[in-house]
């Protein structure tokens, strides 16, 4: 018996003898009710034999081409070597189902399994028309040696979807995906790069339910780094499905057909040195965006390092985008962008700076079109810290409605290069700029030169509960409840984002407005009072969880350093007491959720030491809180970025 035939009898067929291994193979496929059984199918690149079972790391499969002639069964899982390496394309066959998907990941100990694409196809892995598929584990690449020539366009992992209707449960982990070299003039091109998931067909109204993308490093490559698109994805600002909206310019009608994909997940991936954008989400509802680092995006061509377009609800919380390269002539390299045709988008408790054009962007679409649909409406900027980025700091264009910006801190360091700084820029797109938007509690802060607003022809901004200080703009807007003075943040200006609280005795404290749907914490994971008051900024002193010390009188009784931040691993902490005590401390994600890394050190009078090894952890690149306790139960925060 071979596995390519994979025949289903009626009949239990055990202790088979395998002429290749001379081993007793036990092989219950099928039992008598018909119900397949799933199987783990292991590939070898050195040692494995294609006539072999494929069954055991004994008898393994050795090529790609041999698992594409399999169609898999649910619950069946696909091991490739740990180490090894293949080249080609991997386009397994196959559906899982609900609770037994079909699941490609590594055995042995070592590196990830690597699959080379080399150009042959447009993609290295592919999933047409499949669900219920998990991938965890693995290296992709398709780098194409095209000379001196530009490369074709391509992408690393290329999950389809035509005329299906709902596409469950693809879910990608620990994935590397890195050199593919896909062309990057075209305005195509950003549909290429490293993960794509695709939706085509106009027959039946199809839609990914339930995509996660965790874990994954993704770098070197172009021209974007995680993407989607769907070809139902028309809409207004108001209508609702099979809705007729009007004709094109050829004359033809057009109806709403969005439909979009539903719980997708992207979170705590590391993309570093893409050409384009880092992330890409469209034509999606509720995707959330959280915990990813993305560092010099926009490499070789104009992109923001992530953007949501024609979605409704987005939250994009809890990333770290920095350093997006601006190359002359773009007109886009800041952190993340609430693009047009969207509604509701939430950018909350990110940490976005040094990049080259702006920190953060929301625009409505151009003013000219007369047909092609562009809106932006009700999206929210808030708790975010926006540090050091050049040109401007927060950017708005075309058909933008309600925009609500509240509790941000918008900082400049006193550095040549940020002067002339025009800090918020309501841009002009084709005859078309913002209305109504609204900018409540934030921290202006800024030690550069010359800073400025621009407003251009914007209509109905309204200021209110703002915080000013340190080089103020001339053309500064009016504010009935503005706040003109030092904020006495802690220590601002570097990545130890603790030092972008606010000390006791800081003007932001109560001073704050109470806004509509505020989110129930502060950056930091305090909790902030439904009914007020609020402070302005990104820190919360007012409930306990922020109190520095369980001795008010006395606000230096703890006195930390933390180093180095960013760590790769080892989590040095210098602390200063006048007393001795029994300190409990824990590593808390940045939503305040705990994570399994706690304990407690004897701290002598004086200044003590505890190292933490977070090497061996769990944890995933991010931003996290260290949390210190005294035995009366008060306790402080220190942020941190771990780099995995």
């Amino acid at each position: 018996m071979t596995t390519m035939n994979r025949h289903r009898s009626q009949m239990i067929r055990c202790g088979i003898k395998s002429l290749q291994s001379m081993t007793i193979i036990l092989v219950c496929a099928i039992i008598s009710t018909g119900q397949i059984l799933s199987q783990t199918w292991y590939v070898d690149a050195s040692n494995g034999n294609d006539l072999h079972e494929g069954n055991s790391p004994l008898t393994a499969w050795r090529s790609l081409e041999n698992i594409n002639k399999v169609t898999f069964q649910p619950g069946d899982s696909i091991l490739f070597n740990a180490g090894e390496k293949w080249y080609g394309v991997l386009s397994p066959q196959g559906k899982g189902n609900e609770g037994s998907p079909i699941i490609i990941d590594r055995f042995g100990s070592g590196p990830r399994p690597e699959i080379h694409g080399q150009g042959r196809e447009r993609y290295t892995l592919l999933l047409e028309n499949q669900e219920f598929w998990e991938i965890n584990n693995l290296r992709i690449t398709n780098f194409e040696d095209a000379g001196l020539a530009e490369p074709d366009r391509k992408r690393g992992i290329y999950i389809k979807a035509t005329d299906m209707g709902a596409v469950r449960h693809i879910h990608l982990f620990n994935l590397e995906v890195d050199s593919v070299n896909s062309e990057n003039s075209s305005f195509t091109s950003r549909y290429y790069g490293g993960i794509f998931f695709e939706v085509t067909g106009d027959q039946v109204p199809t839609y990914f339910d339930d995509i996660l993308v965790d874990s994954c490093y993704i770098h070197d490559l172009s021209r974007t780094g995680i993407s989607n698109s769907s070809s139902w994805a028309v809409r207004t600002l108001n209508t609702s499905f099979g809705q007729y909206i009007g004709k094109d310019n050829n004359g033809n009608d057009r109806y709403d057909n969005w439909v979009p994909t539903k719980n997708i997940i992207v979170k705590r991936n590391t993309l570093k040195r893409i050409a384009g954008n880092g992330i890409i989400i469209r034509v999606a509802d509720k995707p959330l965006i959280e915990h990813n680092y993305m560092d010099s995006c926009g490499l070789y061509i104009s992109g923001n390092a992530a953007f949501c377009f024609n979605t409704d609800g987005a939250v994009f919380q809890y990333n770290e985008a920095c350093y997006t390269v601006y190359n002359e002539g773009d007109t886009d390299a800041r952190g993340i962008d609430s693009d047009y045709r969207t509604k509701n988008t939430i950018i909350q408790y990110n940490y976005l700076h040094h990049n080259e054009f702006g920190g953060v962007v929301a625009t409505g679409g151009s003013g000219s079109s007369s047909w092609l649909e562009t809106f932006n409406d009700r999206t929210v900027i808030r708790y975010n810290i926006i540090a050091d980025n050049k040109d401007h700091i927060v950017r708005t264009s075309g058909r933008l409605t309600n925009l609500t910006f509240h509790n941000n801190i918008l900082y400049t360091s006193d550095n040549h290069d940020l002067n002339d700084m025009i800090i918020l820029f309501h841009g002009d797109w084709s005859g078309a700029s913002a209305k109504n938007s609204n900018y409540y509690n934030n921290i202006f802060y800024h030690q550069a030169k010359n800073p400025g607003f621009d407003f251009g022809k914007s209509q109905n901004n309204l200021f209110e509960n703002n915080l000013f200080f340190g080089n103020r703009a001339a053309n500064e807007p009016e504010d009935p409840y503005k706040i003109i003075g030092d904020p006495l943040l802690v220590s601002p200006g570097t990545d130890d984002l603790n030092g972008y609280r606010i000390r006791q005795g800081s003007p932001a404290i109560d001073a704050g407005k109470t806004i509509p749907g505020q989110p129930e914490k502060d950056f930091f994971g305090n909790p902030i009072p439904p009914s007020g008051p609020v402070d302005i900024g990104i820190h919360q002193t007012s409930e306990p969880l922020s109190r520095i010390s369980s001795n008010q009188t006395d606000p230096d009784r703890y006195k930390i350093l933390l180093y180095p931040n960013p760590t790769l691993g080892l989590l040095k902490l210098e602390l200063e007491s006048g007393e001795s005590y029994m300190a409990s401390w824990s590593i808390l994600e940045n939503n305040g959720n705990e994570t399994k890394i706690s304990g407690s050190s004897w701290l002598p009078s004086g200044t003590a030491k505890i190292h933490i090894e977070l090497g061996n952890s769990s944890l995933h690149t991010g931003i996290y809180i260290f949390r210190i306790a005294d035995e009366t139960g008060y306790y402080i925060h220190k942020p941190f970025l771990y780099l995995n």
